[in-house]
């Protein structure tokens, strides 16, 4: 007997049926087209009402920019602090920021019906505080902080939870990021002090807060794989013999060695003991010390950093810089993060430069001269390549070339990947100026540099165990431009 056959369908049936299955597919895109423009459309109502409220709203970058948006829904962990004064304001705030990003929670410091007394010290504060942490914990990716507009120094707990769970921290306040004019001004130390407003006082915009920093952070993943990138270029010019011999001898008394008794390359440069942490790395733009420093007012109100301030940005990686102290990645700003570059004492602005960055970086290099006087070994040669000035000025007529990269305004612009022993993070920018001096004067004097080949790139030696590294493909690296707290 024969094997019964397969009866395949006519020609009409297999067209009925791929008819079929192409409209069933049609309409489960058409669904989800429609599910997704319902989503943005409920964002943007809830973004619109909110600048119903406050006009400046609809600029905010975290709610509008889809560059923005999309940074911050998978690549940062972002705590908003909504430091309005409208309740109703920062309810609408609220609620549009948890509609732009599913993956969020909120808080409030306050009862709906305002500040008690003493709330900070109280069950509401508490409870919001228990909510703050158990939404890190599980990794919630942006939370949001209300009821911040009475701000006394307990606040503090809220931004030091953030940094222990690797959240960066972004402060809505329209006063500084809107441009309200008529806003209030005052020092971290007065801050501190403010006291709670009656219940029937008359509403007005909140003290600004002021950050720690300005700058572009990095979320966790981007700065790990940076700091990985980092550690793979140290360990290439490793491969190089004559990298080893010279970087050895300028190499900071009293480093990590290792068992043999040589320098341990790889406990050499760390990041323990920084204030910002281990992990999470930022390009500091300004910095202002709680507004204790000069200028800090016209900065956090000028245009630039207002419509900045929550934005995602590209920075550009182009090389790395070695050094006995500081091992650092280089940028390169473009014309809209130069906007938001601190002045310099040989440029104009609309605020007053002051050169509190350079002192900083005058008393740590006089320090650590002190401590290589103290702790020289026989054998071992004092560095002198600490130089201490603003940022190396273009000469005129100057060109950027392979191994002249940057000069002038923003040149500085860095990201700390490790010091040395006692060494501390503003050290880079100082060796970054350093060896942008020192490219400068090799390319007018012609000088023949030591230079190795790498496989991603160049590195050259401009003296005393100091490095540049070029890289043959420059490297982009997405950031938030906010302050820290």
């Amino acid at each position: 007997m024969e094997p019964p056959r397969m009866m395949l369908p006519s020609l009409p049936s297999r067209l009925v049926v791929l008819a079929t299955i192409f409209l069933m597919v049609l309409l489960q895109t058409l669904i989800f087209m429609m599910s997704d423009t319902k989503e943005q459309t409920e964002s943007q109502e809830m973004a619109t009402k909110a600048a119903t409220l406050d006009p400046g709203s609809a600029n905010y970058p975290f709610l509008k920019d889809p560059q923005t948006v999309k940074y911050i829904s998978t690549q940062i962990k972002v705590m908003i602090f909504l430091h309005v004064a409208s309740d109703k304001e920062m309810s609408a705030l609220a609620q549009a920021i948890t509609s732009t990003y599913k993956d969020s929670a909120t808080c409030c410091l306050k009862t709906s019906r305002g500040s008690e007394v003493k709330p900070f010290g109280g069950i509401v504060y508490h409870r919001c505080q228990d909510q703050i942490e158990d939404s890190c914990k599980k990794g919630v990716q942006v939370i949001v902080v209300n009821g911040t507009e009475n701000i006394p120094s307990d606040l503090q707990d809220c931004f030091t939870l953030a940094h222990r769970y690797n959240y960066t921290t972004l402060v809505v306040q329209p006063n500084a990021t809107s441009g309200h004019p008529g806003a209030a001004h005052g020092s971290h130390s007065e801050l501190m002090q403010e006291t709670l407003r009656t219940a029937n006082a008359k509403p007005k915009l909140p003290t600004i807060l002021y950050p720690f920093f300005y700058g572009w952070f990095l979320g966790f993943n981007i700065s790990v794989d940076t700091l990985g990138f980092g550690k793979t270029i140290f360990k290439e010019c490793l491969q190089q013999p004559k990298f080893v011999e010279i970087f050895t001898k300028y190499a900071i008394p009293g480093s990590p060695r290792n068992a043999s008794g040589g320098l341990d390359f790889d406990r050499y440069f760390s990041l323990e003991g920084f204030i910002t942490g281990t992990t999470l790395l930022h390009c500091t733009s300004f910095f202002s010390n709680y507004s204790e420093r000069a200028g800090s007012q016209q900065y956090a109100t000028s245009p630039a950093v207002r419509q900045a301030t929550g934005r995602a940005f590209n920075l550009t990686v182009i090389g790395f810089l070695i050094t006995p102290r500081t091992l650092g990645a280089r940028i390169r700003l473009n014309d809209q993060e130069l906007l938001l570059w601190e002045t310099n004492s040989s440029a104009t602005s609309d605020f007053t430069p002051v050169g509190a960055g350079n002192n900083v970086d005058k008393t740590m290099q006089q320090k650590q001269l002190q401590h290589l006087d103290q702790s020289q070994m026989p054998g071992q040669e004092i560095s002198t390549f600490y130089p201490i000035r603003d940022e190396v000025p273009c000469p005129k007529g100057w060109r950027p070339t392979e191994f002249s990269p940057t000069c002038g305004r923003g040149s500085r612009a860095h990201l700390t990947l490790g010091t040395g022993k006692d060494v501390e993070a503003v050290q880079t920018g100082s060796d970054l100026n350093a060896i942008i001096q020192r490219e400068l004067e090799a390319v007018a004097k012609k000088e023949d540099i030591l230079t190795l080949k790498l496989k991603s790139g160049t590195v050259r030696c401009y003296g005393e165990g100091n490095w540049a590294v070029y890289l043959d493909k420059a490297l982009e690296i997405g950031t938030l431009f906010t302050g820290w707290y």
